[in-house]
């Protein structure tokens, strides 16, 4: 359920301030909720919250991630703790190495304007300032 957090991530950077993260950095702080499968017949039951806070409680990390395009549909994850910090990408154009459009790069946009940055910070009752995670 949860796996390592990506190294780039503009929803992580907008929060925190920062452009860059070392892989040492997001290692130690950041882990990633991957997926969460709930049967159909038991949703709306809080179980998935329940299920998240629980596993949220042992991450090995201050900081856990959830990537998500269903989060506005679902509120499970406020239940959970977290914190709807926005969109992962705010406004940027998909561009190749060369600064061309890529291909489909609309359709990819349309999708990933859908997904937001939601975040626990499991060592505060909120979300850490822009001054930088943990130094």
């Amino acid at each position: 359920m949860l796996g390592p957090a990506a190294l780039a991530n503009a929803g992580r950077n907008r929060v925190f301030g920062r452009r860059k993260w070392s892989g040492a950095d997001v290692n130690r702080l950041f882990c990633n909720v991957a997926r969460i499968v709930i049967d159909p017949r038991y949703r709306g039951a809080g179980i998935a919250a329940d299920f998240l806070a629980a596993v949220c409680e042992r991450a090995p990390t201050r900081y856990v991630e959830l990537v998500a395009s269903m989060g506005a549909v679902s509120g499970f994850w406020r239940r959970a703790g977290f914190v709807d910090c926005g969109p992962t990408v705010g406004g940027q154009q998909a561009r190749g190495a060369r600064g061309r459009h890529v291909r489909g790069a609309v359709a990819a946009q349309s999708l990933l304007s859908q997904m937001r940055y939601y975040l626990l910070d499991r060592g505060s009752s909120r979300i850490a300032s822009t001054s930088g995670a943990d130094g």
